[in-house]
């Protein structure tokens, strides 16, 4: 009697062994299945938690023409294909040649060297790129693609108080660079009230956008470094809120 209830205890405790093992084995095999697919969704823009992930990224564009090497960057602003950019990186275009964007971040290989066309550019800009007041451009897409827009910034209601830290987002060849840790020096400049002063940029940022690490709104465009000898480390930007309210741009659709 006593070896029997002595098997039966022995049976119990094996069988609450393995039900806990499968517990275990159930758990493991769940996360392996989980870990995969939280990386597809973040991947694929599906989850969001920061301008570092796809969704924002995907609306950033490389700049290109057919035929030189010049490059630059641009940004999606609306459903309808306008994208823009600064003026420079379109000044040096030649008679018959085309200007292509390239959505490198994006999944879609079909949104890689698309044809687009100049919708505005100052003139001063097409003629002397490095004498350029109004440094922005507008592009717009022979065809519409299935990327969301950025979204763009209001007017800053205390310019002299607004120094936030942004993102600068800007293409170095093909591959797709950020600085999440610029920051704005000067947004309300006395002298030039149309552009403001960030820290360090890389070249073929020109045209990105510049975002608002808090709203995750553009504030404005990447211009240039500033002249040798001056400030190191400092570099421009336009305010975005110009190119919308510029009576120049006016008949562009947005």
């Amino acid at each position: 009697m006593i070896k029997f209830i002595g098997k039966i205890n022995r049976e119990e405790s094996l069988k609450g062994i393995r039900q806990n093992t499968l517990k275990i084995q159930n758990i493991f095999v769940s996360l392996i299945l989980l870990f995969p697919i939280i990386y597809l969704l973040f991947e694929y823009g599906v989850l969001e938690s920061s301008i570092t992930e796809s969704g924002v990224r995907q609306a950033t564009c490389n700049v290109t023409y057919s035929v030189s090497d010049a490059q630059c960057s641009g940004f999606l602003v609306s459903e309808n294909g306008l994208v823009i950019t600064a003026a420079h990186c379109v000044s040096q275009l030649k008679p018959g040649e085309q200007i292509f964007l390239s959505f490198n971040a994006s999944k879609n290989p079909n949104y890689r060297m698309l044809p687009a066309e100049i919708v505005f550019a100052p003139d001063l800009c097409q003629t002397d790129p490095y004498n350029c007041p109004d440094d922005f451009a507008v592009l717009k897409l022979n065809d519409p693609i299935d990327i969301e827009p950025h979204k763009i910034a209001k007017e800053v209601d205390d310019p002299d108080n607004y120094n936030p830290s942004v993102t600068c987002l800007g293409y170095e060849g093909e591959q797709l660079d950020q600085d999440p840790a610029n920051a704005v020096r000067v947004y309300n400049r006395r002298l030039d009230s149309t552009t403001f002063e960030i820290n360090e940029i890389y070249k073929g940022m020109s045209g990105g956008p510049v975002i608002d690490n808090n709203t995750k709104e553009v504030i404005g465009i990447i211009a240039a470094k500033r002249a040798a000898g001056d400030r190191e480390g400092i570099s421009i930007a336009e305010k975005i809120q110009q190119v919308f309210t510029d009576p120049r741009t006016s008949h562009i659709n947005w």
